[in-house]
């Protein structure tokens, strides 16, 4: 597998933590929202939590008051109806779906699912007249007939009406001469969303037949919709996103019998959720197995079946033949890599691998896997006596559509487009077309373009990920094309204990990963290559995955869904804890002292250097509890600045270190007016980045060298973190200290205010500062008077209502964020931090 470039995706932090608090989510889900593009409130909730008010009426699609019109009159005249569809499984759910939807009305009709080897994709004469013979009177296709103006002119021609229902884009030949065509993607559509699969067009049309009422029968065909919609790789965006989200819902819900065997077989338990990975990795290949292997009317069997029994037994036959589907795409794949493997990839940008007795159905399957183990355009050509099919896959920067359009006289047909081809050609043309396909994508591609890339959201630490906060990310799903997985990483793990080699093929790596303090689960599939690298004890792992929970008898705990690994030697300059190193020039060194063990004897081993220094603290009382502690005798020679001291007092303090009048400031506050300083002692983490970044400032200058020397610990940000949350209280102090105003206020209009204070302090054990800051919420969202304005407190009302609804409490709950995302920065290594802090004061262009 080729090594991948990681690239992270670039977003408004600030606006991330702004829009978790505004919505009263995790700061991880605001991050993930901003970075899709979803800044506004209104529209997270809507992506969300969509509804059925997020659906576009079925009217405004063309064609469908004439559709709804023509099936009436069919239906009142007892007309025959037949649907066509497609061995898909966007068509077989379409069809699926308007037989039942025929059920419902009362009314039994036909089905035609075209057989993918003896009949390819769409309308063909050949079926039409036997279907004609049968006594058809109006033909529905699903998926397909938006490019057929020959066939249905035939079948014009032989009394049939046809509506085409079709996602695809029209012919640049005009349009066929149906009686109604169903499209978004017509010319002066007024449609709001032109990306709806065929499954999603079938819906619409059972939702005109039903008066554009969303009724229950409709709803519960939703879960097909999910199914065909996010196996299709249709974008998960607008319509789309909400009819599978809804129809997700009811798929999980299990009502279908046809959906509950096949889950069933595919040791789907029911107590496991079925996400957008099951429907794409899962369920989709064992439905898609029928058209590759088979026949697909089995699906459309199995997903109107009434019958417990017929629908195990036809879920059996589609397991059995997903099987089947594996063994001979498992050997495809191993005789494609041969051939490649004797290639001059140096040469080739094209691949393209072809061999007699492959079968045509399965080699878009490995097209895809080919393509990704080497990142390069693909055909996979099936050869068949004089008559070859192959199919393509494609990479960012070539557009196999064009690239089959250009040799149009090499083959026999050809379709497709940009990411996904086929075509068929004579045996005889394959090392032609190799030959062409090749130097087509040298001209089209660059040696850029050959690098894989992996898009990630951004970077996490262990502790971020808590079961809470993955079962919130599920709002995210269905996952898939448009609306992919998060793909979070982390950096300078280690395994934790022996990583063990899994799975029946023994492809897949299972091992906990650490970060010196925490542990997290990953399973890494067909990944078992790293074994040796990653138990590499000079070695550090970088992680891109997706969180998710993994359960296991009865337990859950957070897993990483690894995507890709980074393999990195550990620098042994590292240890040194100096960065830059001493031999390269820089105006601030990071002296990385993190956990050591005695910090104010660190401390005055700095101030018997007799170098100024500058030492900053969290607040007043740590400045009197490092001076208490401090054993150097130079303690005497050290400045005090409090929190509030004026300017004037700073400058007077920076002149007198300037002047080796003192050693050095103790400050719980930022110092600007410093004219030289060799050292700045960052005791704390100081986890507000404008806080954090003030502090550092002086350290780099173009005149001297400023060794800034971090010394907080874990413990250090715990104990910030509840300092933090005494300033800005979260929802358990607010409930607690509103629960005793309401206790202590019974049968009476005021309470003392320190009698209160002082009351709630020992009942809920919550500090001083924690209460006044409660009450300023509780004003500001009028159920107590303000607190401030007089000696007693108030209960103004005992109405419900949202915290979110007080922007003090939004404001701290985005500091809150801001802070807990930027400690993950700040426990990182030292050549990280320097580079961020280089980063903020412009002297590097990027940090990624």
């Amino acid at each position: 597998m080729m090594r991948k470039i990681w690239k992270s995706k670039e977003f408004d932090t600030a606006a991330s933590f702004r829009l978790a608090s505004q919505l009263g989510v995790s700061q991880l889900m605001g991050k993930l929202l901003v970075s899709r593009g979803i800044e506004v409130p209104e529209v997270a909730q809507s992506y969300l939590h969509p509804t059925e008010n997020d659906l576009h009426s079925p009217s405004l699609l063309p064609g469908m008051s004439d559709a709804v019109d023509r099936i009436k009159s069919a239906l009142n005249t007892n007309e025959q109806i037949w649907i066509f569809g497609d061995y898909d499984v966007d068509g077989t759910t379409a069809a699926s779906l308007l037989i039942n939807t025929f059920r419902y009305l009362g009314y039994s009709v036909e089905c035609h699912i075209p057989d993918r080897f003896d009949e390819g994709y769409g309308l063909n004469q050949e079926a039409i007249q036997s279907i004609a013979n049968a006594g058809c009177d109006l033909l529905i296709t699903v998926d397909c007939g938006i490019t057929s103006i020959t066939e249905v002119a035939f079948g014009n021609s032989l009394g049939v009406d046809t509506i085409i229902t079709d996602h695809h884009l029209p012919s640049p030949k005009g349009l066929p001469p149906a009686h109604t065509i169903i499209n978004p993607k017509l010319e002066g559509s007024q449609y709001p969303f032109d990306g709806l699969a065929g499954i999603g067009l079938a819906f619409k049309l059972a939702h005109g037949l039903m008066g554009g009422q969303l009724n229950p029968f409709l709803v519960s065909q939703l879960d097909l919709v999910a199914l065909g919609t996010v196996v299709d790789m249709v974008p998960l965006v607008n319509e789309n996103r909400v009819l599978s989200k809804l129809g997700l819902e009811v798929i999980n819900k299990r009502q279908r019998l046809g959906i509950r065997a096949l889950c069933e077989v595919a040791d789907i338990g029911p107590d496991k959720k079925i996400t957008g990975q099951t429907l794409g990795f899962t369920l989709g290949p064992r439905l898609n197995a029928a058209g590759r292997m088979d026949h697909a009317k089995t699906v459309i069997d199995l997903l109107t079946t009434d019958s417990e029994e017929e629908a195990l037994q036809l879920a059996n036959e589609l397991n059995q033949l997903n099987y089947e589907r594996r063994e001979i795409q498992t050997r495809i794949e191993r005789e494609a890599i041969s051939q490649i493997e004797k290639k001059d990839l140096n040469q080739i940008y094209g691949l393209v691998v072809a061999k007699r007795g492959w079968h045509r159905g399965i080699t878009g399957i490995v097209a895809s896997n080919i393509k990704d183990r080497y990142y390069r355009p693909v055909f996979c050509i099936a050869i068949e006596d004089d008559e070859s099919h192959a199919s393509g896959r494609g990479i960012d920067g070539i557009n196999l559509a064009e690239s089959l359009d250009a040799c149009s006289d090499l083959l026999i047909k050809h379709g497709g487009h940009k990411a996904a081809a086929g075509f068929s050609i004579k045996t005889e043309n394959i090392p032609l077309f190799e030959d062409y396909f090749n130097q087509y994508a040298q001209k089209n591609l660059s040696p850029e373009d050959l690098a894989p890339k992996l898009l990630y959201d951004f970077e996490v630490q262990i502790p971020n990920l808590t079961l809470e906060t993955i079962e919130e990310l599920s709002s995210l799903e269905p996952h898939g094309t448009g609306n992919d997985a998060p793909v979070l990483i982390m950096k300078n793990l280690k395994p934790h204990g022996q990583p063990r080699i899994i799975g029946q093929d023994k492809k897949h790596l299972k091992f906990v990963a650490t970060d010196g303090h925490y542990t997290i689960e990953a399973i890494a599939f067909n990944m078992a290559d790293h074994m040796t690298a990653i138990n590499n004890k000079n070695n550090l792992i970088n992680l891109a995955f997706s969180p998710e929970i993994n359960e296991w008898q009865g337990r859950a705990s957070p897993q990483l869904m690894v995507k890709d690994i980074q393999i990195q030697a550990v620098d042994r300059s590292a240890k040194r804890k100096i960065y830059p190193p001493l031999n390269v020039e820089s105006s601030a060194r990071i002296v990385d002292q993190r956990g050591v063990d005695d910090k104010p004897k660190y401390i005055s081993q700095i101030l018997d250097q007799d170098e100024p220094a500058l030492i900053y603290v969290r607040n007043d009382k740590a400045i009197d509890q490092l001076l208490g502690l401090m054993q150097s005798s130079g303690k005497q020679l050290v400045g005090k600045c409090e929190v509030g001291t004026p300017n004037d007092k700073k400058q007077i303090l920076a002149e007198m270190l300037a002047e080796d009048k003192i050693k050095a400031i103790i400050s719980a506050e930022t110092i600007n007016f410093l004219p030289k300083v060799q050292h700045i002692v960052l005791c704390h983490p100081f986890s507000i980045p404008d806080l954090f970044f003030d502090r550092c400032k002086s350290a780099f200058n173009d005149d001297y060298t400023t060794d800034l020397h971090l010394i907080y610990h874990d413990r250090d940000f715990e104990f910030e973190r509840k300092l933090l949350n005494q300033q800005y209280p979260d929802r358990e102090i607010l409930v607690a200290v509103y629960r005793n105003l309401r206790l202590l206020a019974k049968n009476k209009e005021f309470l003392e205010r320190e009698m209160f204070i002082s009351s709630a302090m020992q009942s809920e054990n919550i500090s001083e500062d924690a209460i006044l800051n409660a009450l300023i919420v509780l004003a500001d969202l009028e159920l107590v008077t303000n607190h401030l304005d007089s000696s007693e407190i108030k209960i103004l009302s005992s109405k419900k209502c949202e915290l979110n609804a007080s922007k003090i409490y939004q404001h701290g709950e985005e500091i809150k964020m801001m802070s807990e995302d930027f400690a993950g920065i700040l426990r990182r290594s030292g050549e990280d931090i320097w580079k961020r802090i280089n980063y903020e004061f412009g002297k590097l262009n990027s940090i990624d």
